[in-house]
């Protein structure tokens, strides 16, 4: 299936959020890489805290700051909050086809956003070097986008390819004795 044929719909950004809390992410942003935005974003959690946008903020600040298992927490939040209005499991590896193009035809920019939470909890795992755990998330975004409007095919490649260098430094490795 093509994931970039649908009609997008609201958008997370869409959703209604009280201004104190769009404050609370642009003052956190202003204050990047300051600890006080991590208060601030926190705080805009506390306020809205099934919200998607301040998620994403929130990701990104633990991701930019090389915080991975605080980022991956939020990826699973998200995963959870976005999945259950689209019906989608609780485990991401119990998805089957069937739920995504169900979870598309009732709101695509919801899968869209789902698979993406995916992709970054893959990305995450990539970066710690959890490659098997990369490789399936990764798997099995690319089974449901046929045309890799995700762009996972090109990560798994590199997880493959790194993999497989460690597989060399660990032969060298051991040659070398």
């Amino acid at each position: 299936m093509d994931l970039l044929d649908f009609d997008a719909g609201p958008l997370y950004f869409d959703d209604p959020i009280d201004p104190d809390v769009v404050a609370l992410i642009s003052d956190a942003a202003n204050l990047y890489p300051e600890a006080e935005a991590e208060t601030l974003l926190l705080r805009a959690e506390e306020l809205a805290p099934r919200h998607l946008e301040v998620l994403v903020a929130l990701y990104r600040f633990y991701f930019y700051q090389n915080r991975l298992d605080d980022a991956d927490k939020v990826a699973d939040k998200a995963l959870e909050i976005s999945g259950a209005g689209i019906a989608y499991p609780a485990d991401w590896h119990d998805l089957t086809i069937e739920q995504v193009v169900s979870g598309l035809a009732d709101s695509a920019s919801m899968a869209r956003f789902w698979l993406l939470s995916l992709k970054a909890k893959a990305v995450l795992a990539l970066r710690q070097e959890r490659i098997d755990d990369a490789l399936a998330m990764l798997g099995k975004i690319a089974d449901v986008d046929e045309r890799d409007r995700l762009g996972a095919r090109g990560l798994i490649e590199v997880a493959r390819i790194h993999a497989s260098n460690n597989v060399i430094a660990v032969d060298f490795a051991a040659s070398s004795l």
